[in-house]
């Protein structure tokens, strides 16, 4: 039940106008907003070509992103790329060698401490 303060909904943060175009009906229900968030973040990429112009169009909106001709001037959409590409390259360095199902299951069962350098291979 998720909300923003500028109104975007559930797990995935979708504003309602986008909800529509996605054919979101039931934006609390977490695998509908789940499905259209992620099938939102794929139109991004297709239109934008880059993950961080993608990440800073599903903060901002691709409008935004079209205008300002790269990542928006906004504070929250730059901390929000920042973070998300932060923790990607985190993972990609915690699990250098797993793919992206391995490194979910890893951390859903709560491998997420940090390398002291001395763990065994």
């Amino acid at each position: 039940r998720a909300v923003s303060p500028k109104g975007a909904q559930g797990l995935m943060q979708i504003m309602p106008d986008t909800q529509r175009e996605l054919g979101l009906t039931e934006p609390f229900d977490p695998e509908r907003n789940i499905a259209a968030g992620t099938r939102y973040l794929r139109d991004m990429l297709d239109k934008f070509q880059t993950e961080v112009m993608a990440l800073a169009a599903y903060n901002a909106g691709p409008g935004a992103v079209a205008k300002h001709g790269g990542v928006p001037p906004f504070d929250e959409t730059k901390d929000y790329v920042l973070k998300v590409v932060d923790r990607y390259f985190y993972l990609r360095l915690r699990y250098p060698e797993e793919g992206i199902g391995v490194i979910h299951q890893k951390l859903a069962a709560g491998d997420d401490s940090p390398r002291t350098g001395k763990e065994k291979p």
